[in-house]
């Protein structure tokens, strides 16, 4: 009976999707989106266009397709009197695919997306003025944006904003399922950031190409608004592949996190990988409520290990291992205190008497000067007796998320209880199964939720 009932919701759904033509211009978009329904496609049908209309965001409904000419895509030059953002995501599951928008102008936002389950594919991003941003996430739990180019060349860009639900510090870790934001299969180049995710955002960066001395960003308390942390992140197989000299790769300043397997090339400074907090360097801080802080206070609000309110020391320590610079193991850099939090605490200190391994964090060695997590088969680690409760064990021939990877080779993570080995940690399902298709179900998928009382 059920299988019955999904063939006919299937052959329902294609027999009415639609797939309506627009001119390349956004009044044109938005003229074929007042009819424009879960399952359809908006199709551009030139090869060029520009967005120069002053007036409202045309906003993306939900489960709509918007593609560039077939086949190729097109090219759209974003001008000065257009909207930003210049399209607003506001319908679950909207997708957008085989464009190249060239932003001709400084100070706009492309994309602003406020629901669930977009999807972007195939997409390059030109940021030709600077101090542009690609997309704007508000308050979204998942989406997926992959094999897309993004170009910037303002040191100060963050093409990737992101701020997750108000309730995001309430609520268990989604670690390791869809429930993030997934960059996937992308290229970064140029200045500035890769990232900046925000209050309370989830996201994963993985298998992502950076030619630029550009930073994944994990925001931190101290500046946000609202005031919280990055709730957490995923950021694993990524490639760095520039040789500048003093910039920042990684940068985590909250929550916790799995960043594992990222390489980074040769070069005169090692790019430098934080795991840090801004909270004593500078302040005092109004979100702080202009309180000086040191390591007297830890844990401190939103720090990296402190995980789901009510605020507890190492309640989700962060774990990091196999990331390579130059083919040895990356090492962590520390920030030091300033002057002013030195007096209030009476010493100077630095991140690792705030953020510890083997407490808030575990690493491989090398990383830092504890060795917190290993890596190895199943039996090796069976075999072992940790002395610290938490220490991590990256598996090796189990798991089978990486489907490019041979069965039982992907890796999984396990920790140490005190008294046996429990598995932590499995990186959800690469590629991501939102690449099979951004069109051809939703109808049903629609329809099934409907039925079975699912909601988005």
């Amino acid at each position: 009976m059920v299988k019955r009932l999904i063939v006919y919701l299937l052959c329902v759904a294609l027999a009415h999707a639609t797939d309506y033509p627009f001119d390349g211009t956004l009044g044109g978009y938005y003229t074929a989106s007042l009819s424009a329904v879960d399952g359809d496609t908006i199709t551009c049908t030139v090869d060029t266009a520009t967005w120069n209309a002053a007036g409202g965001n045309p906003s993306v409904a939900q489960g709509v397709v918007i593609r560039g000419k077939q086949p190729g895509g097109t090219t759209i030059h974003v001008g000065s009197n257009n909207p930003s953002p210049a399209l607003f995501f506001q319908g679950d599951r909207a997708s957008i695919k085989d464009f190249h928008f060239i932003m001709d102008v400084g100070g706009k936002t492309l994309f602003r997306i406020t629901a669930d389950g977009s999807h972007f594919t195939n997409i390059t991003y030109d940021s030709v003025s600077g101090a542009n941003y690609f997309m704007d996430f508000e308050g979204v739990t998942r989406a997926l944006v992959e094999s897309c180019t993004i170009n910037t060349v303002d040191g100060s860009e963050e093409p990737v904003f992101a701020r997750g639900p108000t309730n995001s510090w309430q609520t268990a870790s989604t670690l390791g399922t869809a429930n993030a934001l997934y960059f996937e299969n992308c290229t970064f180049t140029g200045a500035g950031y890769v990232c900046d995710i925000n209050a309370n955002g989830r996201a994963v960066f993985r298998f992502c190409t950076i030619t630029g001395a550009q930073k994944i960003d994990g925001h931190g308390l101290t500046t946000n608004t609202p005031a919280r942390s990055v709730r957490h992140m995923e950021i694993y197989g990524n490639n760095w592949t520039t040789t500048a000299s003093n910039w920042i790769a990684i940068e985590v300043r909250g929550g916790t996190a799995m960043i594992f397997k990222n390489t980074a090339p040769s070069s005169g400074n090692i790019p430098r990988f934080f795991l840090s907090d801004y909270a004593y360097q500078g302040g005092p801080y109004a979100n702080y409520s202009n309180v000086l802080q040191t390591p007297a206070l830890y844990p401190l609000p939103d720090q990296i290990g402190v995980g789901i309110d009510p605020k507890a020391a190492a309640s989700e320590p962060a774990y990091v291992w196999s990331n390579l610079q130059n083919g040895t193991t990356w090492t962590r850099t520390l920030h030091t205190a300033t002057s002013a939090e030195a007096t209030a605490y009476g010493s100077a200190f630095d991140d690792s008497d705030v953020i510890k391994p083997n407490r808030d964090f575990f690493a491989d060695a090398g990383f830092s000067t504890s060795t917190g997590v290993q890596v190895g088969t199943k039996a090796t680690m069976l075999a072992s007796s940790p002395s610290v409760v938490g220490q991590g064990w990256w598996v090796t021939d189990e798991a089978s998320w990486n489907t490019t990877l041979p069965a039982n080779t992907s890796g999984q993570l396990y920790a140490w209880s005190g008294s046996a080995w429990v598995l932590k940690y499995t990186p959800y399902t690469y590629p991501h199964p939102l690449r099979s298709g951004i069109a051809s179900t939703n109808h049903l998928s629609g329809a099934i939720r409907g039925l079975t009382g699912q909601t988005n």
